[in-house]
C-alpha cells in the first residue's frame, strides 16, 4: 500500500509539472519566444505557478476553488501543450542526462513516500479548514471573525484547494510542500553536477547553488522531532525553497550582459517567482519584494529593446502587479487589513476583525516564532526586547529550525552582486563564448 500511495503522490508531481510547464511556456514563448531547452523549461513551471496563483486569487473572488478549477487548469494545460507542441517536440530532441535524470528520479521517489507522514498540529487546528472554506465558497467577507487564522492570507491555499478534489481531497498536505523541494532540488542537484564534471562555462555559476543542496535536502525530513514539516500545509518550507532558487536567479540575471535578450528571459521567470513567494507568506515578503523592485527598476529602464523582450518584461511586471493588487484586496476582504495580523491601513467596513483580537494573533505568532526562548503568548505587552536572540540563535542552530535558516541567511550572498553588475564583467567574454554566472 505504501509503495502505490508513493507512486500517486510521484505521479501527480508529474502531472503538475507538465501543467505548470505548460502554463509558463505558453506564456513565456508566445511573449518572447524562447529557445525550447531544459532551462527555459524549468524556468516555465515556476513562471506556470506564479501565473496559476495569480488566475486563482481573481477566480476566488467569483467562485469557489473546487473540482471546477482543476478542470479549468488541467483544459487550459491540455490546450497550451496542445499550441506549443512544436516547443516541447524541439525539447525532446535536445540531449538529454539519464544519469541526472535516474538520480533526481530516486530522490523524487524517496521524498513522495516521505510525504506520506501525518500532518502537523496546525493542519487540524486552520489550515484545513482555510482550504475547506475556499473549496466550498468564494472568498468569505469577514471569514477571520470565526478564527482568527483563517485571515492568514496565505496564497498556496489557493493551490492546495483547487487539489482538494478527487483522491485527494483531505489528503493535499502529502503533495504540496514535497512538489517543491523536489523542484528546487532538481535546480541545486544540476549545479553539483556541473561542478562534477569541471566545466569551466557554467562552474562559477554552479558554485552557490550548490551550497544550498544539503539545506534543501534536509527539508525532506525537517521537524521530525514534533512532526515531519514534508507532509504538512505550513508555508514555511515552499518560501524556503523557493527563496533559495530565486537567490539563484537573481544571482544570473545580475551577472547576465546588461541589455540583452539574455537579460529579459532572466528578468521574467525572477520577477514572476519573487512575487508569488511574496503572496504565500506575507511576513517573507521583503526579500522577494525588494529582489523584484531591482529588476523591475533596472529592465524598466531599458525600454529600446526588441519587442519579444519588452513583452516579456512587461507579461513578468502584469503577473506581479495582479498579485501586487490581489493580495492586499484579499486581506481586505477577509479580515478588514490589508496585511493583517498587523492592524496598520485598516479599512473601516461592517466584517473588520477588531484590532485587539489582530494585535493578539500577531503577538502570538511572534512569541511562537521564538518558541524556545520563552512561552508563546497573546498579550502583545509580555513580548520581550531583544533579550530571546541569544538563546534563540543558540537552540536555532542545535536543531532542525537550521534546514530553513541556513538556505535564507546564505541567499543574502545575492545583495552585492547588485555592485558588480556592469559592463566589466561583458568585455571579460569572448563574443561567441556561452554566458558564464560569474559569482
Amino acid at each position: 500500500m505504501s509503495i502505490l500511495l508513493t507512486i500517486s503522490v510521484f505521479g501527480t508531481w508529474i502531472l503538475l509539472a507538465l501543467g505548470l510547464a505548460a502554463f509558463g511556456v505558453l506564456f513565456l514563448h508566445r511573449l518572447g519566444g524562447i529557445e525550447a531547452n531544459w532551462r527555459n523549461a524549468y524556468s516555465s513551471i515556476w513562471t506556470g505557478f506564479a501565473l496559476l496563483i495569480a488566475c486563482l486569487m481573481v477566480w476566488h473572488f467569483f467562485l469557489p476553488l473546487n473540482g471546477v478549477s482543476l478542470l479549468a487548469f488541467a483544459a487550459i494545460a491540455a490546450l497550451a501543450l496542445a499550441i506549443e507542441w512544436r516547443w516541447f517536440a524541439s525539447l525532446l530532441r535536445r540531449p538529454f542526462d539519464w544519469r541526472f535524470a535516474a538520480i533526481s528520479t530516486l530522490f523524487a521517489f524517496w521524498t513522495a513516500n516521505q510525504c506520506l507522514g501525518k500532518g502537523s498540529l496546525d493542519d487540524y487546528l486552520y489550515e484545513y479548514q482555510a482550504l475547506r472554506w475556499f473549496h466550498d465558497y468564494a472568498i468569505v467577507p469577514g471569514l477571520a471573525n470565526l478564527h482568527g487564522r483563517l485571515g492568514f492570507n496565505n496564497s498556496h491555499h489557493l493551490f492546495a484547494a483547487m487539489l482538494s478534489s478527487g483522491i485527494w481531497r483531505g489528503h493535499v498536505s502529502h503533495i504540496l510542500n514535497g512538489f517543491f523541494v523536489v523542484l528546487a532540488s532538481v535546480f541545486l542537484f544540476r549545479a553539483v553536477r556541473d561542478i562534477a564534471r569541471a566545466q569551466e562555462s557554467s562552474l562559477a555559476g554552479s558554485l552557490f547553488p550548490a551550497l544550498l543542496v544539503c539545506p534543501c535536502v534536509g527539508l525532506v525530513v525537517f521537524g521530525t522531532s514534533l512532526g515531519s514539516m514534508i507532509s504538512t500545509l505550513k508555508a514555511d518550507v515552499l518560501v524556503a525553497v523557493g527563496t533559495a532558487v530565486l537567490s539563484c536567479y537573481f544571482l544570473r540575471w545580475a551577472t547576465a550582459p546588461s541589455g540583452t535578450r539574455e537579460s529579459a528571459r532572466l528578468a521574467a521567470p525572477t520577477v514572476a517567482l519573487a512575487a508569488v513567494l511574496a503572496s504565500v507568506k506575507i511576513s517573507g515578503i521583503v526579500f522577494p519584494g525588494f529582489l523584484a523592485a531591482i529588476v523591475i527598476f533596472t529592465e524598466l529602464r531599458r525600454l529600446s529593446r526588441e519587442p519579444q523582450d519588452r513583452r516579456l518584461v512587461f507579461g513578468a511586471l502584469a503577473v506581479a502587479a495582479v498579485l501586487a493588487i490581489c493580495l492586499p484586496v484579499r486581506g481586505i476582504v477577509l479580515t478588514g487589513y490589508p496585511v493583517y495580523p498587523s492592524t496598520a491601513l485598516g479599512v473601516n467596513v461592517d466584517w473588520k476583525v477588531p484590532a485587539p483580537q489582530a494585535e493578539a494573533e500577531r503577538a502570538f505568532i511572534t512569541s511562537h516564532a521564538r518558541l524556545h526562548a520563552i512561552r508563546g503568548t497573546y498579550n502583545p505587552a509580555e513580548l520581550p526586547g531583544l533579550h530571546w536572540v541569544r538563546e534563540w540563535a543558540r537552540s536555532a542552530a542545535q536543531t532542525d529550525r537550521i534546514n530553513i535558516l541556513l538556505p535564507l541567511v546564505l541567499t543574502l550572498i545575492s545583495i552585492p552582486m547588485l555592485f558588480v553588475r556592469g559592463s566589466g564583467m561583458v568585455e571579460a567574454r569572448a563574443p561567441n563564448a556561452p554566458p558564464q554566472w560569474a559569482l
